[in-house]
């Protein structure tokens, strides 16, 4: 008898250890793959951004014999800063390189634990409202591991927004909801506050922003994702992302 269970035990620790093999391996897949699209997503902002101005300034310092030096120093500065500051993100690369601790539970806790810390350092301040629904998550695909830290990701930008933009002092927001939930395959997560004014938009998508860049990125990486921002009738503000689970 005591040999079974001693055998049984070793079996257990032998899956166990397996499994803890496959985890590993899935997020350092996770984390490579994510690490070449963010490296992409920063070579394009730099390209798309402050090297099509600095390729005007250059034109025009050729084509225009009087020019306002002053007034071309100053944009140069200005551009020069823009892409070290850019770079400085990829000096950060290496800490957002790593897989979110509380995410190895289910998207639900990460969100759910993030919100508490928030709420207790006091950066969050207004009424938080949960409705959170676990997902059917494949524990050892790299591709979601993947997924699910860009839409974590997703969730911060759209939650800093309203600690920027609807809470107190800056706007007038009394509360925030949160939701996670699951149909099928299919999987919506919906970040909205009661009090805010949203910024012109176009086609329900707010204008601009460095942080609604990064949205537009990461729902256009998700599978058959999508992501919109519309204004409540009440003036509040609701960011609903969505996407189908691997």
């Amino acid at each position: 008898m005591i040999y079974w269970i001693f055998g049984q035990q070793k079996k257990v620790i032998t899956l166990q250890n397996y499994q803890i093999t496959q985890l590993k391996a899935a997020e350092q897949e996770a984390i490579l793959s994510r690490t070449r699209k963010i490296l992409h997503r920063i070579a394009s902002d730099i390209h798309d951004g402050p090297l099509q101005e600095l390729k005007l300034v250059m034109d025009k310092i050729e084509l225009e014999p009087d020019l306002d030096v002053d007034s071309i120093l100053d944009k140069l500065t200005a551009l020069g800063q823009e892409i070290r500051d850019k770079l400085s993100n990829i000096r950060g690369l290496a800490e957002k390189m790593k897989v979110t601790p509380a995410l190895r539970q289910g998207l639900d806790v990460g969100i759910s634990a993030t919100l508490l810390d928030l709420v207790n350092s006091g950066k969050l301040t207004l009424t938080v409202i949960k409705e959170l629904q676990p997902l059917q998550e494949p524990a050892l695909n790299s591709v979601w591991i993947e997924q699910r830290e860009e839409i974590y990701r997703f969730f911060r930008e759209a939650l800093n927004n309203v600690i920027q933009h609807a809470q107190p002092p800056h706007g007038i927001a009394t509360q925030v909801c949160i939701s996670l939930g699951q149909q099928g395959d299919r999987c919506t997560l919906v970040i909205a506050n009661d009090g805010s004014i949203v910024e012109s938009t176009t086609n329900g998508r707010k204008k601009g922003g460095y942080g609604n860049k990064i949205m537009d990125a990461i729902a256009a990486e998700l599978p058959n994702g999508a992501w919109k921002i519309l204004t409540l009738p009440n003036g509040g503000v609701r960011v609903t992302l969505s996407w189908r689970l691997p």
